[in-house]
């Protein structure tokens, strides 16, 4: 039978699992390209909560990196797309940017501080 049309549904997950034992905060801009320790801890929040970074190697849970490549891009998107409604809506745009700027870091702060 053909179809006319698509749907997609984006669910917001109702729990999120803080990877750091100590309290944490991120405050640098960060984006394809990014070295900085902050990516690494971005890595591992993202592959704590099943937005896998890598399944092996670098970017893996375990080997998190300092370098904001392809892959957490793809990882930060995923994020950023289930929680499109808090992070997308007040910049007006479409679609997850890949960028862990200002809106994007206040999520994630938020819910480390839950």
């Amino acid at each position: 039978t053909p179809t006319t049309g698509t749907t997609t549904t984006t669910t917001t997950p109702s729990h999120i699992v803080n990877p750091f034992t100590t309290a944490f905060l991120f405050t640098k801009n960060l984006k394809l390209g990014s070295t900085h320790p902050e990516v690494q801890k971005l890595q591992q929040f993202l592959n704590v909560n099943k937005y896998t970074v890598a399944t092996t190697g670098a970017g893996s849970i375990g080997k998190e990196t300092n370098y904001f490549g392809p892959a957490t891009v793809k990882a930060l998107n995923r994020f950023q797309l289930a929680y499109t409604d808090t992070i997308l809506t007040p910049l007006q745009l479409t679609k997850p940017t890949g960028n862990f700027f200002s809106y994007t870091r206040s999520k994630v702060n938020e819910m480390l501080r839950k």
